[in-house]
């Protein structure tokens, strides 16, 4: 298992998610993104944690944070962020499915099963011009 290796794909595959107009992998303040570069997705490594087993390779769970950054210009006119979020997140949920054929995402192969997991925070910019969604991932492996 190379761990680099997952989490690159990973990141290659949200940030292909179609409305994200800038990526990264190194987490950057919400007021340092602007306008014209949200809505914008970043990743963050989480906790890996091995489960050996008896018999066979040791099994992996690894974890992620995708970030999605909004600014008031991803609004419509007649719109509210949470439009903007829902859409977004939507979108972000259809590219982390599994292929056309498959059970699970497997980044190509290179893991078990990879997925949201978990609560996704929404911090819907009630009362600024920004917004974020913070969406976690688990990704299961064998050494």
């Amino acid at each position: 298992m190379n761990t680099e290796t997952i989490y690159a794909a990973l990141f290659a595959l949200a940030a292909a998610t179609p409305g994200i107009q800038t990526s990264s992998r190194k987490l950057a303040l919400p007021d340092d993104v602007n306008g014209p570069d949200c809505p914008a997705l970043f990743m963050t490594q989480g906790d890996q944690e091995a489960f050996p087993l008896e018999r066979g390779p040791t099994k992996w769970v690894l974890q992620a944070d995708l970030y999605l950054y909004f600014h008031q210009s991803d609004i419509p006119t007649d719109g509210v962020f949470q439009m903007a979020i829902n859409s977004q997140l939507d979108a972000l949920r259809v590219q982390l499915d599994p292929p056309p054929g498959l059970e699970e995402q497997t980044l190509g192969g290179l893991v078990t099963r990879c997925r949201l997991k978990g609560k996704i925070q929404v911090y819907d910019g009630s009362l600024s011009e920004r917004a974020l969604a913070i969406a976690p991932v688990e990704i299961i492996a064998n050494a």
